[in-house]
């Protein structure tokens, strides 16, 4: 009897110990809300170790159960508002993660912004880069010692670290922290800033540091236009992560200035940057990454000029128009059937050496790959490297672009650019030219010889008449 008892005991304590209310189970929850007040039917989305969608209540509140022991990335929306933080990287243990918080606020009318220069002055060919010299021209000059360890940089707004080599290399979760955490007193600053003040750069904001007429590093030098100190011609970190794995995020090569991935625990340069109180000639646009993987990354703050919604437009005559940039596309981004200027993307399927692209692309017109605009010889040229990379969405993969995106025939190798390269040290009369991977979006160069150099061509016109 007394052993009966006894198991009688413990199977209840074993039922109890097994049975917890729902606020102990793992979940993640928090608060929607507008100036203090909730802010309801807000569209809350879980990603990361499972996916899922909610809505907040009348209260603002939402809450997902998940999985324990695992990190997820949360994130609002609603039409007509921004959040901030944009979403939250939320680590679960064996209870509930509460306290992940949104404030709302209404957000402006998207308008298209403008993409600046690259800065390429040297020709070599026509219709290239240097040639066509597309986008809005750089302030001259461009940068602003402001006297308090700063500089401001007048073409974005943006103000950036005067030491581009303040804390040496740190792997990515070391930059992130280091940047957030710089202050007035830190690295010669004497601007008043506080922690939080500062952030990792994404990866549009460090490459809107790169002048495609320098190398060594790819930075402006123009007698003038740069007042930086410790700039390093090597690897600096982004905030973005990347859309393949979120154990790489992108980089910015100031070598020479290619845009790639590498893995978070390698050692790479940390150049913190905040936003400036008197606004830039242009405005960045966002990188398209809306998941956070860690407070103060990319997804977390999701800086930049916001998308529109839908961002592409079929006009219907072979074209489509990117509402972000107000550019004009070629819908097909293989065209297949035509010679144009005499030269034909029939023996390598698409693909063409620079100098032929430039060609192909200045003499489409009207009545070839499916075009009825009305367009003429001279009317589309090839985009410079800003345009072509423009189009990439950092949260996509296979190929890099907006869902919707309504381009046909996308390829995921590369595209050429109206870019290239200065001379390379030691000199070189070599055309070196700069192209985008569609399937993972990494902005790097080629030569113009040899069958590595072949690679596709995406026409622009600028806007429609």
């Amino acid at each position: 009897m007394i052993a009966r008892t006894a198991v009688a005991i413990l199977a209840v304590a074993f039922l109890g110990f097994g049975c917890r209310s729902d606020d102990e189970a793992p979940a993640i929850s928090g608060v929607v809300s507008i100036q203090g007040a909730g802010l309801a039917e807000v569209t809350v989305s879980l990603s990361g170790a499972m996916e899922a969608t909610t809505a907040t209540d009348a209260s603002g509140r939402y809450r997902f159960p998940v999985g324990a022991d695992a990190t997820y990335s949360v994130s609002p929306a609603k039409a007509g508002y921004v959040f901030s933080p944009a979403a939250r990287p939320v680590a679960v243990g064996n209870l509930e993660a509460s306290g992940n918080d949104f404030a709302g606020k209404l957000a402006p009318v998207p308008e298209a912004i403008e993409l600046p220069q690259t800065g390429q002055v040297l020709v070599r060919g026509k219709g290239d880069d240097g040639d066509v010299r597309a986008g809005v021209p750089w302030p001259h000059p461009r940068f602003a010692d402001n006297g308090d360890g700063t500089v401001g940089d007048r073409l974005t707004g943006l103000v950036w670290l005067k030491n581009a080599d303040c804390h040496g290399t740190k792997n990515w979760d070391g930059a992130l922290a280091a940047a957030n955490g710089l202050a007035a007193g830190a690295c010669g600053l004497a601007d008043g800033s506080r922690p939080g003040d500062w952030r990792l750069p994404n990866i549009n904001e460090i490459a809107s540091l790169i002048s495609l007429a320098s190398i060594l590093p790819a930075i402006p030098t123009t007698a003038g236009s740069t007042t930086f100190a410790n700039v390093r011609s090597t690897y600096y970190w982004s905030s973005t992560t990347t859309a393949a794995t979120d154990y790489y995020a992108w980089m910015a090569y100031l070598d020479m200035g290619y845009l790639d991935v590498v893995s978070k625990v390698q050692a790479l340069h940390v150049w913190p940057v905040r936003d400036g109180a008197v606004p830039g000639t242009i405005r960045l646009p966002r990188t398209g990454q809306t998941v956070s993987y860690a407070v103060g990354d990319d997804g977390y703050l999701q800086a930049g000029a916001a998308w529109p919604q839908p961002r592409f437009t079929d006009n219907r005559d072979g074209t489509i128009t990117d509402r972000l940039t107000a550019l004009v596309w070629l819908r097909n981004a293989n065209c297949l059937d035509e010679t144009v200027a005499g030269v034909s993307k029939q023996r390598f399927h698409g693909l063409l050496i620079w100098t032929q692209a430039l060609s192909w692309t200045g003499g489409l017109a009207s009545g070839s790959c499916g075009l009825t605009d009305g367009s003429r010889p001279g009317d589309w040229r090839l985009p410079n490297r800003n345009e072509v990379a423009s189009l990439v969405d950092r949260s996509r993969v296979d190929p890099a672009l907006s869902a919707g995106g309504l381009l046909d025939n996308v390829d995921l190798d590369g595209y050429w650019s109206a870019s290239s390269l200065p001379p390379y040290p030691p000199p070189t009369a070599a055309i070196i030219p700069w192209f985008v991977y569609m399937g993972d979006a990494r902005v790097t160069v080629g030569q113009v010889t040899g069958y590595s150099d072949l690679f596709y061509v995406l026409p622009l016109r600028s806007r429609r008449p």
